[in-house]
């Protein structure tokens, strides 16, 4: 499953889906529905807390506590396989990695 939510992100950015990578969700028998709406989330954290450069602000902003969203950011770093923030005493700051991220889905807010 590991490449699931980043391939379920690439269709509902508009990246693209290749046959092989819909193979692999065929194959998994996965609720679709179930894991586009965790991905969404955790594409909606990753973008208000790369906005706001601070995770208590982007809690607050989308009504979720601060470990909430420091896990979804998380899981998506571990499921695209790349660090998206830095930790600073200020707040975060956004990685290389991140900001191609935000310039894929930025338009599909």
């Amino acid at each position: 499953m590991k490449n699931v939510i980043f391939i379920i992100g690439l269709k509902f950015f508009g990246l693209g889906v290749t046959e092989d990578k819909r193979q692999i969700l065929e194959n998994h028998h996965i609720d679709l529905k179930q894991v586009a709406k965790l991905c969404l989330d955790y594409y909606k954290v990753f973008f208000y807390v790369a906005k706001c450069q601070n995770i208590s602000n982007a809690a607050k902003m989308l009504h979720l506590t601060q470990p909430t969203i420091s896990h979804y950011i998380k899981m998506l770093e571990l499921e695209l396989g790349v660090p998206l923030f830095e930790r600073t005493n200020k707040g975060v700051a956004t990685t290389n990695e991140a900001k191609i991220l935000i310039k894929n889905i930025e338009p599909a807010r």
